[in-house]
């Protein structure tokens, strides 16, 4: 639990773009995201796009799309690295992208099964 000190000092220093980042995500209640179920429009795949090619953590690109770290790492198997794969570079993809090989494998595999 989360000292009252501690939580209005984050509320007092809102300028402070980290501790105000740590502060929305305990006023959102921990892991329910606000975006949670919604489909993500065209502008925010862009977003994440250029988010992912300027090296933001997935702990960040999730603050700024509130939304949970697994649907971040989903929309990106899905849309970046699901065009680009293959047998050859998907080692290579795991490591450049930080997501477990058997991860990108399970999200590619279970969208063929619903095709």
């Amino acid at each position: 639990m989360i000292s009252f000190l501690f939580y209005s000092s984050i509320k007092m220093n809102k300028r402070d773009p980290q501790k105000f980042a740590i502060y929305d995500k305990i006023r959102n209640n921990n892991n329910i995201k606000k975006n949670t179920g919604i489909r993500w429009n065209k502008q925010e795949l862009l977003q994440l796009k250029k988010e992912i090619d300027n090296k933001l953590s997935y702990e960040e690109i999730a603050l700024i799309h509130n939304r949970t770290e697994e649907a971040i790492r989903i929309q990106v198997i899905k849309k970046i690295i699901k065009p680009i794969i293959t047998k050859e570079n998907k080692h290579e993809i795991a490591e450049k992208y930080n997501i477990v090989l058997s991860g990108i494998e399970y999200y590619i595999n279970y969208d063929k099964k619903i095709i």
